[in-house]
């Protein structure tokens, strides 16, 4: 996961994609997180957003069940990629 730098007083657009043990986090169109873990792949009952700070305004929420698309392996193996680059870039 990179570090991401939220402005106070800015509004952005989140999406997070969950699906099996894999989960996927974009803000503005900038991937923010990419992994895989088991405790991610169970039933959710419940939606939470943990923040630090005084508070967080959530607006025009919406969550759907989708398919897996045809091209995500690709789609997969780009993401890793990219998050090994990174993590070997930072530890530099």
């Amino acid at each position: 996961m990179m570090k991401y730098a939220f402005t106070p007083g800015e509004w952005y657009t989140m999406l997070l994609e969950i699906c099996g043990r894999e989960m996927f986090a974009r803000v503005d169109d900038k991937n923010i997180a990419f992994g895989a873990n088991e405790g991610v792949d169970v039933d959710k009952t419940s939606v939470r957003f943990p923040v630090a700070g005084d508070s967080v305004f959530i607006k025009n929420l919406r969550i759907w069940e989708a398919q897996i698309k045809s091209d995500w392996e690709t789609t997969r193996q780009k993401l890793e990629a990219d998050r090994l680059r990174k993590s070997a870039k930072s530890s530099k």
